[in-house]
C-alpha cells in the first residue's frame, strides 16, 4: 500500500495520502496544486513532519502558509509580481481556523480575489502553529 500518490491535474501536481499517514482528522490531500512533482513531494514531506492540532487541522508556520499562498498565486496572471499579505493569527473562528488573510489589502486586490478559494482550502486544512499577531 502506497503512503503517497502524486496526481497530475492540468499540468500541476497534488499529493494524496493514504488515510493511515494523515494527521488524525487532517486532510488527505494537498489543498493547492504545485508546478512540479518534486514541489508536491516536498510539501508532503513538510506535512508529515507537522503536528496536528487535535481538532482536524495540521499546524503550519506562518512562513509555510505564506509559501503555499505564493504557490497558489503562480497560476494567476493577476498575481504576477504581487505582494501578498501575510496570514494573521486570530482566535479560532466558528470553523476552528486560527488565521486569516486580509482580502481588502495587498497588491493587487484582484490577485487576492483570485486566491480566495485557495485561502479557504488552506484555512480548512491548516492552523498557525505560531500565535504571533
Amino acid at each position: 500500500m502506497e503512503a503517497l500518490k502524486i496526481i497530475e491535474q492540468d499540468g500541476r501536481y497534488i499529493w494524496v495520502a493514504h488515510p493511515a499517514t494523515t494527521n488524525p482528522g487532517g486532510v488527505g490531500f494537498s489543498p493547492i496544486s504545485f508546478s512540479t512533482e518534486d514541489a508536491a513531494k516536498a510539501d508532503w514531506d513538510i506535512y508529515l513532519r507537522s503536528p496536528g492540532d487535535g481538532k482536524g487541522r495540521t499546524l503550519r508556520t506562518r512562513e509555510q502558509i505564506e509559501t503555499l499562498l505564493r504557490v497558489a498565486a503562480e497560476t494567476s496572471p493577476e498575481c504576477n509580481g504581487a505582494s501578498l499579505p501575510s496570514p494573521q493569527w486570530q482566535k479560532e473562528d466558528a470553523s476552528g481556523c486560527n488565521w486569516y488573510v486580509d482580502m481588502d489589502t495587498g497588491d493587487p486586490v484582484k490577485c487576492l480575489k483570485y486566491l480566495e478559494s485557495a485561502i479557504i482550502g488552506l484555512q480548512a486544512a491548516y492552523n498557525l502553529i505560531d500565535k504571533v499577531a
